[in-house]
Formats: C-alpha cells, structure tokens, sequence
C-alpha cells in the first residue's frame, strides 16, 4: 500500500516519508498570528475533492448507484434557507467573551431525543 501526503512543505517530515508527496506550496494563514490552521486546511479540502473526482469519469458512476442515506444525507438534497436550520431560544450555545470553547460545550444542553428518555 502506498502513502500518499498532501502537504504545504515538501520538505517535511510527512512528505519524505510519503511514496507520493502532493505538495500545495507555502501559504499565508489568514490568522493574524498566521498560525492558526484556515488557509491551508482549505487548500487541502480543495485538493482533496479534487483528488476524489479524477476518476469519476473512468468509474462510470450513476447516481442510482448510491446507497440510500439516513433522511437529510442523501446527495444532491435541496439547499434549505438558513431559518429551517438555525438553533432557536434553548437551544441556542450563549456565551460571555471569559468563556472557552470546552466550557460553552460541555455546558451544551442535551438532545431533545435524550430528555425524552428520562
């Protein structure tokens, strides 16, 4: 089996021990620091779906061939406006500035399929 690295740094680690090392080039984090990961990850999503439909030609692929998904999951679903989607009164995470993240989820209220469990 062979390894495949999707990288910004084709001297890295990761890319010298690859047998196929996909190299994106340095890129500019929008972080104003430029260390949080944004850019990059987004570099590699697109080269990724990129990646993922080169063959599809070759696959002869048709969309009767998917397996049927759980409601919600299914390819090609319409869009929906943002209000059918959007959380609403309790459901909503509110959160003071002092607040981390770990803080505003473990405080995150419970499904409403668990309450109804007891």
């Amino acid at each position: 089996m062979a390894l495949v690295a999707l990288t910004g740094n084709g001297g890295s680690t990761l890319a010298g021990k690859a047998d196929v090392a996909l190299v994106y080039g340095p890129i500019d984090e929008v972080c104003p620091l430029g260390l949080a990961p944004s850019t990059s990850t987004t570099a590699m999503i697109a080269v990724g779906d990129a990646l993922a439909f080169v063959p599809e030609p070759h696959a002869r692929l048709h969309a009767r061939g998917f397996r049927p998904l759980p409601p919600g999951r299914q390819p090609g679903r319409k869009l929906v406006k943002v209000e059918a989607a959007m959380r609403r009164g309790v459901e909503l995470r509110l959160a003071s500035c002092e607040d981390t993240v770990r803080e505003v989820f473990g405080r995150a209220r419970r499904p409403r399929s668990a309450h109804r469990r007891g």
